[in-house]
């Protein structure tokens, strides 16, 4: 199990150390830092149809893969026929359509994946 950290920047890129020691920086106080928990902790005890297809799809693919790509969403909603996957970065998006979508359909039931970007 592993957490990723992320952070948001009003000037967009990440401040490393030496950022710090700018002459009029000031931390913003209305920002945060985020601690993102694996999709299968966040869904752990819940049952239903976005975790029945969450574990079929756990048995059809690797430990590794499941994790970079499925366990790091941020949502999966599954209605009907439809299943909508919200990945956390374009790449990431584009990676899952590239590699998982015939994989998704079969262990959701679904006739249609869509993936979504959230950046």
């Amino acid at each position: 199990m592993h957490e990723t950290e992320t952070g948001v920047f009003l000037n967009e890129y990440d401040l490393n150390e030496s950022d710090l020691f700018l002459q009029g920086y000031v931390e913003n106080p209305y920002l945060s830092k985020a601690v993102s928990k694996p999709l299968s902790e966040r869904l752990e005890g819940r049952t239903g149809a976005v975790e029945v297809g969450l574990n079929r799809l756990r048995e059809m693919l690797d430990q590794t893969t499941f994790g970079r790509y499925i366990d790091s969403l941020e949502r999966v909603t599954v209605s009907g026929s439809r299943a909508l996957l919200i990945a956390p970065t374009e790449l990431h998006r584009t990676l899952i359509e590239r590699e998982l979508i015939a994989s998704i359909r079969d262990a959701f039931g679904v006739d249609t994946v869509r993936v979504v970007a959230r950046r």
